[in-house]
C-alpha cells in the first residue's frame, strides 16, 4: 500500500467492494490487499455502525430474494469460506416459517427428522437447491396419505352410520318380539 492511499478518503465503490467482498467471506487482511487499502483502514471501515447496519440489510435483501415452496426438497449445503457442518450437505424438506418478530425457515431432515432453521440473514450463508424429483414424489405421497384418511374418514363415516341404523333396527326387532305384560283385571 503506497503512503498516497493512507490519508485518502473512501470512496462510495471501495465502501461498496469491502462489503461484497465480506459478505463473501473474504477476510480483512484479503480485502484490504484485493482494494489496496491498509488492513488498518478496512478494520476500521467494518467497525462503523453504519457498515454493520448497511451490511445487515443488504443480507437481509439478499435473504429476502430467497423464496422456498413449502413441502419441496432442498439440498442445504455451506457456501465454501464458512465453518463446516458435520451434516451437511443434505436434504431437508421446507416446512414453512414462523411468524413473529424474528422469523424463521423451517426445515426437516428427510434422512433423521431433526430440524433447522434459518432467519433470514442465517440464509445467506448456505446454498439451497431445489431437488426437482423428491419434491413431486413426496407432494404426491402426501397427497395420496390425504386422500386414503379422508377415504377412511368417510369409510369409517358410513360404517358408525349403518351400525347405529342396525342397532335402531335391532332395537326395534327386540322390543316388537317382547311379550307385552298387560295387567290383569
Amino acid at each position: 500500500m503506497s503512503a498516497a492511499n493512507s490519508k485518502k478518503p473512501w470512496t462510495e465503490e471501495e465502501f461498496n467492494a469491502v462489503l461484497q467482498l465480506d459478505i463473501a467471506g473474504r477476510t480483512q487482511h484479503e480485502i484490504a490487499q484485493s482494494i489496496k487499502r491498509s488492513f488498518n483502514s478496512v478494520r476500521h471501515i467494518m467497525s462503523k455502525d453504519e457498515y454493520k447496519q448497511y451490511k445487515v440489510a443488504t443480507l437481509t435483501k439478499l435473504a429476502l430474494s430467497k423464496t422456498f415452496n413449502q413441502g419441496s426438497v432442498y439440498m442445504i449445503s455451506e457456501m465454501e469460506k464458512l465453518p463446516s457442518v458435520a451434516f451437511l450437505p443434505s436434504k431437508f424438506i421446507y416446512e414453512g416459517k414462523t411468524q413473529g418478530q424474528r422469523q424463521k425457515h423451517i426445515f426437516r431432515s428427510v434422512n433423521g427428522g431433526y430440524i433447522l432453521t434459518f432467519t433470514n440473514i442465517q440464509l445467506y450463508g448456505y446454498i439451497f437447491k431445489e431437488v426437482e424429483g423428491n419434491a413431486k414424489r413426496l407432494r404426491k405421497n402426501e397427497r395420496r396419505a390425504q386422500e386414503e384418511n379422508a377415504s377412511e374418514g368417510f369409510n369409517a363415516s358410513q360404517s358408525r352410520q349403518r351400525s347405529q341404523a342396525h342397532r335402531c333396527c335391532d332395537l326395534e326387532q327386540k322390543t316388537s318380539q317382547e311379550p307385552s305384560y298387560q295387567q290383569a283385571t
